[in-house]
């Protein structure tokens, strides 16, 4: 992340300062008479626009991964809104007369809808899903992005209640800004199983030889800890 942070950094002052617009997709590969039509100081100004909010997101994430998840979305929608509606106003007024003599609207209806459709994509991957457990014969875990997990009841070790629990990190599985399942490690418990909401308010911890966590607010660990122990007696 720093590297990339870094690279970002170095790209985003290349562009400030006018000599970068030779590493410009699509500018790059323009004949000089194309080149002429483009306001180099507009697109140059607005490509370092786009890598400094990358530099960022990325020097973020090296000290927390949860920074960069928080600030990539803005980022990439920056990014897509320059590609998809900027390119007019990096154009000088030659290059803007030619523009506005073609039909686009087509090309701009398209591209609203792409645009539309990627936020709407980016938002379903990092902002939803759900973390549940049904309790039958046995206690299984689900989540809307990894697969069940069931814990045999008549195995159980243990069962801790707490609002303190150290996620440590992610070995495989799904994590966004609104649920956190599959293998997780941490020191206290090394490898186990994590279903929990990213504002968890409180956690149930089980061990029937593999450890499970489930998080959630108050009331449902409340629920299932009230429901297991029924199920002891």
């Amino acid at each position: 992340m720093l590297v990339l942070a870094i690279i970002c950094t170095i790209l985003a002052i290349l562009m400030f300062m006018r000599k970068g617009s030779f590493l410009v997709a699509g500018y790059n590969t323009m004949s000089e008479k194309e080149r002429m039509k483009v306001d180099k100081i507009k697109m140059t100004n607005a490509t370092g626009i786009i890598m400094s909010a990358f530099a960022i997101t990325m020097f973020l994430g090296a000290f927390d991964t949860r920074y960069m998840t928080y600030l990539l979305l803005p980022a990439l929608a920056l990014t897509l809104a320059v590609i998809f509606f900027g390119q007019r106003y990096m154009l000088n007024e030659d290059g803007r007369k030619e523009y506005d003599q073609k039909d686009h609207r087509l090309n701009r209806v398209i591209a609203l809808i792409a645009y539309i459709l990627i936020l709407f994509f980016i938002y379903s991957v990092m902002y939803t899903g759900e973390v549940s457990y049904t309790l039958d014969d046995d206690l299984t875990f689900r989540s809307s992005y990894y697969r069940d997990e069931s814990v045999d009841i008549s195995k159980i070790n243990n069962i801790i209640v707490t609002d303190d629990h150290d996620i440590g990190i992610k070995k495989n599985g799904f994590d966004n800004l609104r649920i956190r399942s599959g293998r997780f490690s941490n020191e206290e418990l090394g490898d186990y199983f994590l279903y929990a909401y990213d504002d968890a308010e409180s956690y149930i911890i089980i061990d029937d030889g593999t450890t499970y966590v489930y998080g959630s607010d108050n009331d449902e660990i409340k629920k299932l800890y009230t429901a297991l122990e029924e199920l002891y007696k």
